[in-house]
């Protein structure tokens, strides 16, 4: 079986293409006289940007993947309040000391701050000059007073986004007009002249051919139609003086019509016909003003929610024509414009009714077929009764172009999990990875799970896979252990059913479906220790038969395995792994279970202990009530008692032992105990009086081992950052870098470890948050990779500040406490910054977040995951590489700035191999 390419929710995190920029509001207005602008700021209200699928630059998300992130071009998007977690007051801008020259500072009506022109230009924006008030700036455009239509651009922090409408760039745009009550003759619209860098960051152009396809169409179906007007024209562009997005200048431009263009509702698109590198980025009105709604073709969603900012300008009245009102029928001859403008009438100028074609209250739309004539097999305008061969298809008030599905296809049931369906093509639903049944077939048919057996003791059955699960890697060779815990089982465990797919890694993110030759599975039981795994009560190594259930989850099929264990387990409470040992290269991942209200732990190599995330996975202990006999412990009141049957010993405070004693087997009945941290990774479960006398940091009664893994321990080595914890009253004054007017850095070597802390803290209602540069200076290519691990949520990014601040962001990822990230940082000669600061806020966020840098050193040839081996996920990061030159390249393993067959060579030479 080889199923399209599967991607696995299991490592860490991905960093899109940055764009950074500051905002205050008019409140941030000062006279000059407000805190020294050279003393390093508290906070700074940033937002990092990144482009989304549909191309829009959306703010910092925290992404969660790691890897590179594919970027693409079609939308650019506002700073919007959209993560109140990552936001300061906006009225605490700095201002700037008396002796430093000020002035009005713009950034869109009616935003404006008294700021030095350093501090200003910084950010961006524009700067009027010494003691210039904010009077002074530039006024936000509005659409003249001829206008027909209105829809003026937003400021810089109201619009609702802008997006590429660019012949080049195979991108269209089209924005909805209505209620046109004369003739078109002049287009006023607004927007930004972009480039687009390779790795998908915008910058500002200039346009050197401001050449347009503007043209206008009739609605049909709520979609633009054949064009009534379509004109090439060159358009006057003037720029604004108002700057948005990290210092981009809106443009107004404006168009006359050689000839009048009468339509009184419709779509109108304009799309640069210009220099193929220098987009047209169309703007929008401040969101909402109409119905956020608008067209792209070539977008990744056709239906965009935004509206686009664009006046239509002409005269009044002055045409005649008939009105046919398709509610009903009725049509009158010589009506005036004006007077034909509801939103169900058609006005056609200079006609009478009986010339109408089609005629009034006749139904059009596209008619799919096989015809020859019909161009790409379908055409618009046309009746039902000239449509209706048995091989054609109607859909009444639709246009070809936005067909769905396109003339063609296809449709029926697409199964999405077991309680899911939609009815769609078979191209849409294997893009998506789910179950196509065929046209002949119903919802009804797709496969459902099966449930747990009836003499089930504790079930989790499956989360149905149209809900959205992630499915985690449980597997020997790749030493992925998943573990989930159980209670109330009231007999012995005789079988154990559970439920996954079978997957092959062939990239670090990247699975297909393989089949496992060799269904087995370790399966052992563990007590609970403080809510988490503890000491191993049964391992036993078995065969499990394998059952495909017919249920496809992003292209792999859920397999229902089934284990006689080969001696039962009497446990009432614990926990449970389920581990894949068949083949070394198809791994064996555990599916997520219906219940979600518990947790559960994962463990992987390059964690350095197990953690707990949310969620439960799927599987069924099996077995009769009763069958043991045993010691009994309530917990709770250190009560203790023999010979006990194991069904009456299920209690949430209850500890069982099997033929066993409570003096002999649970002497330590109600005693309280916990984790007891002693650093790096020791721990011990003990009191919390047993703890104070090891030295160690009690994490409380019935605390697990697991949660010392977020603490980050300095190494003795380390490079200390050397800043006092963050407060309500802190300033920084080591490392806050492009974060004030004056930067200061923290210099970091190569191969050097570094420590510190991060965190948030509340000066009433401002955000005070710590954040932490490094810089380094190279003259010759470079290893500086690092491992980043931290004990809160925190963002690290790697800047290119070769060209001073902000710096380019080019790597970096957000990640949570316990979830090291690796940055892979092969770089030239240049200046480059590491910036950390925190996320939240939240508790988890607080001050004094300890984090390290460790260095990344490659063990051996060949090994560029740093795993110790070299194997098909090193080679997997080696061959995109091949074919480059220059310096400073991973996989240049002759150093001979270019990889190529030389260097596969003495790849091949190395894998397999084990680094010493």
């Amino acid at each position: 079986m080889n199923r399209p390419v599967f991607r696995c929710a299991l490592v860490v995190a991905i960093w899109g293409t940055s764009l950074q920029f500051v905002y205050a509001d008019a409140s941030s207005q000062t006279d000059g006289n407000s805190a020294d602008e050279s003393a390093p700021p508290a906070h700074r209200v940033t937002y990092a940007d990144r482009l989304d699928e549909a191309g829009r630059v959306l703010p910092d998300a925290h992404p969660t993947t790691s890897g590179s992130a594919a970027v693409t071009t079609e939308r650019l998007a506002p700073h919007a309040d959209t993560n109140p977690e990552l936001i300061g007051n906006p009225d605490s801008a700095p201002g700037a000391p008396r002796g430093i020259l000020t002035g009005a500072c713009c950034f869109g009506e009616p935003n404006c701050v008294i700021s030095s022109e350093a501090a200003c230009v910084a950010e961006g924006l524009r700067w009027l000059g010494p003691d210039t008030t904010c009077d002074a700036c530039p006024q936000l455009p509005h659409c003249p007073g001829d206008s027909l239509f209105a829809q003026s651009p937003g400021n810089p922090f109201e619009f609702d986004g802008a997006g590429v409408s660019e012949a080049a760039a195979n991108l269209q745009r089209f924005e909805k007009f209505y209620d046109i009550v004369g003739p078109i003759t002049r287009v006023t619209f607004w927007g930004f002249d972009l480039g687009i860098s390779p790795n998908g960051q915008f910058f500002e152009c200039v346009e050197s051919d401001n050449t347009f396809q503007v043209s206008l169409h009739p609605d049909v179906g709520n979609r633009p139609a054949a064009a009534t007007c379509s004109y090439t024209l060159q358009a006057t562009r003037t720029p604004t003086g108002i700057y948005y997005i990290n210092g981009f200048e809106l443009n107004e431009y404006e168009v006359a019509l050689p000839t009048p263009c009468i339509l009184t509702r419709g779509w109108i698109s304009i799309v640069g016909q210009g220099d193929a590198t220098c987009n047209f980025v169309w703007t929008s009105p401040p969101g909402p003003v109409a119905d956020d709604f608008s067209i792209c073709v070539g977008c990744t969603e056709v239906v965009q929610g935004i509206d686009l900012a664009v006046c239509l300008r002409g005269t009044f009245a002055g045409v005649f024509g008939a009105c046919c009102d398709a509610a009903d029928g009725t049509c009158t001859d010589n009506v005036e414009i004006f007077q034909c403008i509801g939103p169900t009438q058609r006005f056609t100028p200079d006609t009478l009714c009986a010339d109408l074609s089609p005629a009034c209250g006749v139904v059009t739309g596209a008619c799919c077929g096989g015809e020859i004539t019909r161009a790409i097999n379908c055409e618009d305008g046309v009746t039902e009764a000239d449509c209706q061969n048995p091989d054609f298809r109607f859909e009444p008030d639709s246009v070809c172009q936005f067909l769905e599905p396109a003339c063609g296809e296809v449709e029926g049931p697409c199964c999405i999990g077991s309680i899911s369906c939609v009815v769609t093509t078979q191209a849409v639903c294997n893009d998506e990875g789910w179950t196509w049944l065929g046209p002949d077939a119903t919802c009804a048919d797709c496969p459902s799970h099966p449930p747990c057996p009836p003499n089930t003791l504790f079930a989790q059955p499956p989360l149905d896979i149209g809900l959205g699960p992630s499915l985690y890697t449980s597997e020997n060779s790749r030493q992925a252990t998943v573990y989930d815990d159980f209670v109330g089982v009231a007999g012995l465990i005789t079988d154990v059913q559970f439920y996954g797919v079978d997957l092959q890694p062939v990239g670090p993110l990247t699975f297909i479906e393989c089949e496992e030759p060799i269904p087995d599975f370790e399966i052992t039981f563990y007590e609970d220790q403080g809510n988490a795994p503890g000491a191993v009560v049964s391992t036993q190594f078995i065969p499990a038969i394998r059952t495909p259930t017919g249920i496809v989850y992003r292209g792999a099929e859920y397999n229902l395995y089934q284990a006689e264990l080969i001696t039962p387990v009497a446990m009432t409470r614990g926990w449970i792994s389920i581990v894949g040992f068949g083949s070394p290269t198809c791994y064996f991942l555990w599916a997520p279970a219906a219940d979600t209200s518990g947790g559960s732990v994962r463990e992987l190599p390059e964690y350095r202990r197990p953690f707990r995330q949310d969620g439960n996975f799927a599987f069924c202990l099996i077995g009769d009530v009763g069958g043991a006999i045993g010691a009994c412990c309530n917990q709770a009141n250190g009560a203790c008692a023999n010979n006990v049957a194991i069904e009456n010993c299920v209690g949430p405070n209850d500890r069982f032992a099997v033929d066993n004693t409570c003096l002999a087997a649970i002497a330590d009945c109600g005693i309280p105990k916990g984790a007891c941290c002693l650093g790096e990774l020791a721990c011990q479960f003990v009191t919390n009086t047993d703890c104070s006398s090891l030295g160690g940091e009690f994490l409380g009664v019935d605390s697990a081992c697991i949660d010392c893994s977020c603490r980050v321990f300095c190494h003795p080595d380390a490079i200390a950052e050397g800043e006092a914890i963050c407060s309500p009253a802190f300033q920084d004054v080591t490392n806050y870098g492009c974060d004030g007017p004056s930067p200061i850095f923290t210099t970091l070597v190569p191969q050097e470890i570094y420590c510190g802390t991060t965190g948030v803290a509340f000066d009433g209602e401002t955000i005070i948050a710590d954040s932490d540069w490094y810089q380094v200076v190279l003259t010759e290519p470079t290893d500086v990779s690092y491992r980043f691990e931290t004990e809160s949520p925190a963002t690290i990014r790697v800047l290119d500040g070769t060209d001073g601040c902000p710096g380019f962001v080019f790597d970096g990822g957000s990640i949570a406490p316990c979830t090291p990230l690796d940055l892979f940082l092969f770089i030239g000669p240049g200046t480059y910054w590491i910036q950390i600061e925190p996320i939240g806020p939240s508790d988890a966020s607080a001050c004094g977040g300890a984090y390290q840098l460790t260095p990344l050193n490659a063990p051996c040839e060949g090994d560029f995951d740093f795993d110790r081996d070299v194997d098909m996920v090193d080679f997997a990061l080696f061959q995109p590489q091949f074919g480059l030159t220059g310096g400073g390249l991973f996989g240049d393993l002759n150093g001979d700035d270019v990889i190529d067959i030389t260097d596969v060579h003495l790849f091949e030479t190395e894998l397999g191999g084990v680094c010493p």
